[in-house]
């Protein structure tokens, strides 16, 4: 039997990694607005590398890549990997991501076109270029695409213990090369496979954990936590692939402990963070646009606002989160959510083509 299989099974929505799901594309949003405060009013922290002080959005897009490898992972473990079942499985995880994708970077080449050049501050940093010019934190969203379609075969190394070790040692030899991929494709790989390989261990790291005292338990969750996502905030090193390795390898037994400890985060499952987690997706991917809109418009009428960088920004923080909240909200409605319809009407079609009786694996990421 595959050694994620049982877990698979067994496993079932978590409330509090849903929740996480949102507070990260918050942390994504904020830490563009620091970018754009760097850009706009000069000298404000946030720069490359490192999405803005105290907003970690590299790590919080980790995170989603680990998080993405246990989720769809716990979903194709479930049943064996057949044609049928892979069709399924890539018609669903297509029409989750494409519509709103491809909705976003329509929009944001409309505004580089008909917007951008009248505006004080340019849409994206000088020097990038790119499939990602359009809408820059899509880049990740190609890495999921990419990586979403490897994802069932990373599964099949669970068939003996052996196998999934040295697939894993594999990935990170994989990822310790700068190989000129797209998104740095190949480094990402090793984040996903760790996320599958928690239906393997998690339960046994997480019940091992559970046995030290309330007070050591929470100390080893901030010590992980602290270096998943403090030390990119407060340190700066060029080297990318020894950060992401120290993110990855922090963030995955944290995944682990909430999802199956869940009874110790129930402060997650407050109904506006579940809120949150529905709509990550979109907002993770509406923001950029209406952030660097709202700078520009904030320029043109308020020139003054420049000689206040600290006080504008703190305004900005607290303004446009709830603006791009309302949007996403509405995105959420009316682009996701048909999507993902077409998508259940695309299987359904597919199924009575083939004459097939298959029990729908809903995907939650």
């Amino acid at each position: 039997m595959n050694i994620f299989q049982e877990e698979a099974v067994k496993a079932r929505f978590s409330l509090s990694l849903h929740a996480l799901r949102g507070i990260a594309s918050v942390i994504v949003l904020c830490g563009h607005v620091m970018q754009r405060s760097a850009m706009t009013m000069g000298g404000l922290p946030g720069g490359h590398g490192i999405s803005g002080i105290p907003f970690n959005g590299n790590a919080s897009v980790i995170f989603f890549f680990v998080l993405s490898g246990l989720v769809l992972g716990m979903s194709l473990a479930k049943e064996e990997l057949t044609v049928m079942n892979y069709s399924i499985y890539a018609i669903r995880r297509a029409f989750r991501i494409i519509p709103l994708f491809a909705v976003t970077m329509i929009i944001g080449m409309l505004y580089i076109a008909f917007i951008d050049p009248s505006m004080p501050i340019k849409f994206v940093p000088d020097g990038l270029t790119g499939y990602s010019v359009p809408n820059p934190p899509t880049w990740s969203i190609y890495v999921e695409l990419v990586v979403s379609a490897f994802l069932p075969f990373m599964v099949l190394a669970g068939r003996n213990r052996r196998l999934a070790i040295l697939v894993g040692a594999g990935f990170l030899i994989l990822g310790s090369f700068h190989i000129g991929q797209h998104s740095h494709l190949n480094l990402f790989m090793i984040d996903f496979f760790l996320g599958v390989t928690v239906l393997w261990w998690g339960r046994a790291f997480t019940q091992w954990i559970s046995c030290f005292s309330h007070r050591i338990f929470w100390s080893l969750v901030a010590v992980l936590f602290g270096i998943f996502y403090l030390l990119g905030v407060t340190v700066y090193d060029s080297n990318y692939i020894v950060f992401n390795f120290m993110e990855t390898f922090s963030i995955t037994p944290l995944i682990a402990i909430v999802f199956f400890c869940p009874q110790r985060f129930k402060y997650l499952e407050r109904r506006e963070l579940q809120f949150l987690g529905t709509i990550s997706y979109s907002l993770y991917l509406i923001h950029f646009s209406l952030v660097a809109l709202c700078y520009n418009l904030l320029i043109i009428l308020f020139p003054a606002a420049s000689y206040y960088p600290i006080i504008t920004t703190a305004i900005m923080l607290i303004g446009l989160p709830s603006m791009c909240i309302a949007i996403a909200a509405l995105s959420y409605r009316y682009i996701e959510k048909p999507g993902i319809a077409w998508g259940e009407k695309m299987i359904a079609v597919t199924r009575h083509a083939l004459h097939q009786d298959i029990e729908p694996t809903h995907l939650i990421d």
